[in-house]
C-alpha cells in the first residue's frame, strides 16, 4: 500500500510538471505569435508612414511649384500692366501730335475718314456684284452639274431613274395634247429652250422627262409644273416660264455652294481625258489638284507601280485640314473613285460589308453603267481589289484598316499623314 501511494504521488508529480512544461511551450508559443503579428503590424505602418511621408513631398514639391508659378505669372501681369499703361500714354501724346499738326481733332478726322471710306466702298461693291452676278451666270451651269452629281452619285439602286428622267404628273390625259400643242408648237419650243426630251405615250396622266444633264431636267420639270398650274400653254408662255425656272435653279445651286463649303476639287481623271480640266468649274475660289489614279487590278490597277505616286499624291490631299470639304471625283464616279474610297474607309475602320454596300450604291446608277458594264462583274472587281489588298498584307495586322495602312505605307503615304487622316476624318465636329 505504501509503495503504490509513493507510485501515485510520484505519477503525480511527474504529470504536473508536463502539464507546466505544455503551459510554458503554450505561453512561449502564444507570445512569439503575439510578437511575430506585432512585428508585422509594425511593418505595415512603416510603409504607410513612408507612402504618406512621399505623398507630403510630392504635394510639398507641387505646391512649391504651383507657387513659383502664380509668381511668375503675378510678375508677367504687372509686367503687362505696366507696358499696357506705356502704350496708352504714347497713343495719347501721338494723338495730340496729329491733332496739332493737322488742325482738327481727331474725332473731326474720323469722321472724315469713314466718309471717304464709304463712298468708296458703295462704288467698289456695287461694281464687284456686277462682276460676281456676271461670273456666277457664266458658271452656274457647270457648277450645277458637278454639286448635283454629287449627290446623285450616293443615291441607292431603288433610285436609278431619277438619274436620267423625271416624271411629271398631269390632272388628266387632256393636259397632254396641249402640252404638245398645235402642230407640236408647244413641246417643239419646250424641248428647245430646255435641251430636254419629252416623252409623251400611254402612261396615264404623266410625261416623262428625259436628259443626262440633271440641271436642265429639272428646269423642264419645273417648267412644266408652273404652266400646268397656270394653265397658259403657248410658245410666248413657255418662253418666259423657262427663264423664271432657270432662275430658281441658279438660287439653289448658289444655295448649294454655300451649304457645302467645298474648299478642294480632287480631279482623278488623267489630264489627256476631254472631260479633265484645269481649273475647278466650281468656281475661282476652289483649289483645283489632278491626279490620275488607277482602277481595280491588272496593268491599270493598283498593284502596278507605275500607279502608286499619283494615288499616294491623292491621298495626302486628306492630310491637310485645310483642304476640307474635298469633292474627288473621276468620270462617273465609279471605279477610281471607289478605290481613294476604299483606302479611306478602310483606314477609318469601315467594315468590309459596310464599304460594299457604300459602293454599290454608287455605282448601280445609269452614270455607272454608261459604258454597258455588268453591275455584277464590276462589284466583283471592287470584292476582288479588297480580297488583293488582304491577301498581300494580311501578316502586317489582323484588320482590313491593317492591311489598307500597310499598303499606303509601301506606296509613299507616311504614317504621320495616315495618322493626320484618321484625326481629321474621326474629330467631332
Amino acid at each position: 500500500a505504501k509503495r503504490i501511494r509513493e507510485d501515485g504521488a510520484k505519477l503525480a508529480e511527474t504529470m504536473k510538471k508536463e502539464a507546466l512544461i505544455s503551459a510554458k511551450e503554450d505561453i512561449i508559443r502564444q507570445r512569439n505569435d503575439a510578437e511575430k503579428e506585432l512585428k508585422e503590424r509594425r511593418a505595415d505602418v512603416s510603409r504607410m508612414e513612408r507612402r504618406v511621408a512621399q505623398k507630403e513631398e510630392t504635394l510639398d514639391k507641387k505646391a512649391e511649384a504651383l507657387e513659383r508659378k502664380n509668381e511668375q505669372l503675378d510678375k508677367k501681369l504687372k509686367e503687362n500692366d505696366a507696358l499696357r499703361d506705356q502704350i496708352n500714354e504714347l497713343r495719347e501724346k501721338e494723338m495730340k501730335v496729329l491733332e496739332e499738326i493737322s488742325g482738327i481733332s481727331a474725332e473731326q478726322a474720323k469722321e472724315e475718314l469713314i466718309s471717304r471710306v464709304e463712298s468708296e466702298v458703295k462704288h467698289d461693291l456695287a461694281q464687284r456684284l456686277d462682276e460676281l452676278e456676271a461670273e456666277f451666270k457664266e458658271e452656274a451651269d457647270t457648277k450645277a452639274k458637278n454639286i448635283i452629281s454629287l449627290a446623285i452619285q450616293r443615291c441607292a439602286a431603288d433610285h436609278v431613274a431619277e438619274t436620267t428622267v423625271s416624271v411629271v404628273s398631269l390632272p388628266n390625259d387632256d393636259m397632254k395634247g396641249r402640252i404638245i400643242g398645235r402642230e407640236g408648237r408647244n413641246i417643239q419650243m419646250l424641248e428647245k429652250l430646255t435641251g430636254v426630251e419629252l416623252i409623251i405615250d400611254d402612261t396615264p396622266e404623266a410625261i416623262t422627262l428625259s436628259g443626262f444633264d440633271p440641271v436642265r431636267r429639272e428646269i423642264a420639270r419645273l417648267t412644266l409644273e408652273k404652266l400646268i398650274s397656270d394653265g397658259r400653254i403657248h410658245p410666248s408662255r413657255i418662253e418666259e416660264t423657262v427663264e423664271k425656272a432657270q432662275k430658281e435653279v441658279e438660287t439653289g445651286i448658289k444655295q448649294a455652294l454655300e451649304t457645302y463649303g467645298i474648299k478642294t476639287d480632287l480631279d482623278l481623271r488623267k489630264a489627256a481625258e476631254g472631260t479633265a480640266g484645269t481649273s475647278s468649274p466650281l468656281g475661282r475660289g476652289v483649289q483645283y489638284l489632278q491626279y490620275s489614279c488607277p482602277y481595280y487590278l491588272g496593268d491599270a490597277g493598283i498593284g502596278n507601280p507605275d500607279n502608286w505616286e499619283n494615288l499616294a499624291n491623292a491621298i495626302k490631299v486628306f492630310a491637310n485640314k485645310e483642304n476640307y470639304p474635298v469633292f474627288f471625283h473621276c468620270s462617273v464616279g465609279r471605279d477610281r473613285t471607289a478605290m481613294v474610297a476604299m483606302f479611306l474607309e478602310g483606314l477609318l475602320g469601315v467594315s468590309f460589308e459596310d464599304m460594299t454596300i457604300d459602293y454599290e450604291m454608287s455605282f448601280f446608277s445609269y452614270r455607272g453603267c454608261l459604258d454597258g458594264a455588268a453591275p455584277q462583274q464590276m462589284a466583283e472587281n471592287f470584292v476582288n481589289t479588297c480580297a488583293y489588298v488582304e491577301n498581300q498584307y494580311k501578316g502586317e495586322g489582323n484588320s482590313f484598316s491593317a492591311y489598307c495602312e500597310a499598303y499606303l505605307l509601301k506606296i509613299g503615304v507616311t504614317q504621320e499623314e495616315i495618322d493626320t487622316i484618321r484625326e481629321i476624318m474621326l474629330e467631332d465636329e
